[in-house]
């Protein structure tokens, strides 16, 4: 039941690849080759304690996916009731943004500038002030840039080395390009425009960048952190910078949600610390600036921005 469900269900062949490890190293080991109507609620829980996991997770993924089989092991008949219902998944925390400042975004372009070749300066800049998925930046081909409107329509990823025609949330979005981000093409069409369809390439074989040699970059950029004395950030925190840079600015939520191809939802729950802290003072000032009108019951207010009582 578990190679049939590895077969028939819809994934994206990388993410396939990956469940067949998975299931292949962990589920098959510990639930062996037992007829699937004797398995029992206790030998799932078991196999999940004996299981190694690097955060709470990675231990519900690994409940989803056998869920999923016990799934289709009860629309099949097999089974009355799958043994995983009352397996309660983990609680997660969600990890928060931690962007670099705009003073170290200057400090790794700089760096990165002077010391590395030219495509990889271009490379972390456009992501630095466009927001993609590390994915999306691999994937980004020159049919895809707008010079003229100074857009870009993003439409595909570039995941474990496997090219798809669709992004992590499968819709495509058009991006507005900043200057920052249309120098840094400006400056890669010498390198790439005439030379296949993918903008960015690794300087060191002139192929475009795969998913598994994104670990080159990953190699420059600790280097390059590590001289400058930056707290280390893996490169996915330059969507995050964008984002928060963006929001300091004075943009707008909703402008940067779409930006980034996030709801609203989603955007405010990752960003809502940025959200806030922006202008906080100045709506509390409209606040007082409203009930100013009741003198008797609001006494003046003056915020002076320190030990304020």
């Amino acid at each position: 039941v578990m190679d049939l469900w590895l077969r028939i269900h819809e994934l994206k062949p990388s993410t396939r690849t990956q469940y067949r490890r998975r299931m292949n190293s962990f589920w098959k080991k510990h639930l062996k080759n037992d007829p699937i109507d004797q398995v029992r609620y206790s030998d799932i829980l078991d196999a999940l304690t004996k299981g190694t996991w690097k955060s709470a997770k990675s231990r519900n993924n690994e409940l989803s996916m056998i869920r999923g089989v016990f799934d289709l092991a009860k629309r099949d008949k097999h089974i009355s009731e799958n043994p995983c219902d009352a397996i309660k998944r983990q609680e997660v925390q969600r990890k928060k943004p931690d962007p670099f400042t705009l003073d170290e975004v200057g400090q790794i372009l700089e760096h990165l500038q002077a010391k590395r070749p030219e495509p990889i300066y271009n490379f972390v800049q456009f992501m630095f002030f466009t927001g993609l998925r590390t994915s999306e930046g691999l994937a980004l081909r020159w049919k895809n840039i707008d010079f003229r409107s100074g857009e870009m329509h993003v439409e595909g990823a570039n995941v474990y080395d496997e090219e798809s025609d669709t992004t992590k949330t499968s819709e495509a979005r058009t991006v507005l390009l900043s200057a920052p981000a249309l120098a840094a093409l400006g400056r890669q069409k010498a390198h790439t425009l005439l030379n296949g369809d993918h903008v960015f390439h690794d300087p060191k074989t002139g192929e475009p960048w795969s998913y598994h040699t994104i670990t080159d970059v990953r190699s420059f950029w600790e280097l390059t952190l590590k001289k400058l004395g930056i707290r280390y950030r893996r490169p996915y925190t330059m969507r995050h910078t964008y984002a928060t840079i963006g929001l300091m600015s004075g943009a707008k939520p909703a402008f940067l949600a779409s930006q980034l191809g996030h709801s609203l939802r989603v955007f405010f729950d990752i960003y809502a610390k940025w959200i806030s802290s922006r202008d906080d003072r100045a709506e509390m000032t409209k606040l007082d600036a409203a009930v100013a009108v009741l003198p008797h019951h609001c006494p003046k207010v003056i915020h002076t921005g320190e030990n304020e009582k």
